[in-house]
């Protein structure tokens, strides 16, 4: 079992808790067991499966907080614990994770703020953080890697103003920040950027003057 690099067992009507023996897996790649009814804390020693590059548990009753130990999971690319029952802050270790590109946290119980060094890494594209309870104001650096596609945050109780570098962040394509209590100004730029589809930002205390919008190409 030393040897093995992937185990998806997604959608298999499992229960009970995570077996903590996974983290003696040291080859695994891959671990998806998302869509099940897994119950209990996520082991820490998962954070011993140093190759890890995709992690999945999303949609089960996991409870507790992300393990310390996750800090270590430096190949990490993919992280979803979406749909869960997780509390707590959300480490910022998240942000130190340097080849994280896709970030799912939605739908739990977190509080705190967002990590403040999320997105710093460069390759940050996904970030998915709606519906919890998170507090404090937007990162500056989330598109620092310029690389950042989608930002849901909607849901939530953040406040201050929305940063500025959004408004640079070519190759953003969605943005969702609704029903917060964001205030301040809609970023200069934000409508013209190339790959933008989709912006909501209602239910905030948004001001100022609408930003200009690029003209249509025809």
């Amino acid at each position: 079992m030393t040897e093995l690099v992937r185990l998806d067992a997604a959608n298999c009507g499992l229960s009970g808790e995570i077996p903590p023996e996974l983290g003696n897996l040291a080859n695994l790649d891959t671990l998806f067991l998302y869509e099940n009814g897994l119950a209990g804390g996520i082991p820490p020693e998962l954070g011993w499966l140093r190759s890890l590059s995709s992690l999945d548990l999303s949609e089960n009753a996991l409870t507790g907080e992300i393990p310390a130990t996750f800090a270590a999971l430096k190949n990490l690319t993919l992280l979803q614990l979406f749909l869960n029952e997780l509390r707590g802050s959300i480490p910022e270790l998240v942000g130190d994770l340097p080849s994280l590109e896709v970030l799912q946290l939605s739908q739990n119980n977190f509080t705190g703020g967002i990590p403040r060094r999320l997105g710093r890494n460069g390759r940050l594209q996904v970030v998915h953080l709606s519906l919890n309870r998170l507090t404090g104001t937007l990162p500056p650096d989330l598109c620092a890697g310029g690389k950042l596609e989608t930002l849901m945050a909607f849901g939530n109780f953040l406040f201050g103003s929305i940063p500025e570098s959004l408004g640079k962040c070519e190759a953003l394509s969605r943005i969702h920040l609704g029903d917060n209590f964001l205030n301040g100004s809609i970023p200069n730029g934000l409508f013209e950027l190339p790959n933008l589809v989709r912006v909501q930002l209602q239910d905030n205390l948004l001001s100022g003057s609408f930003p200009a919008v690029a003209k249509c190409r025809h």
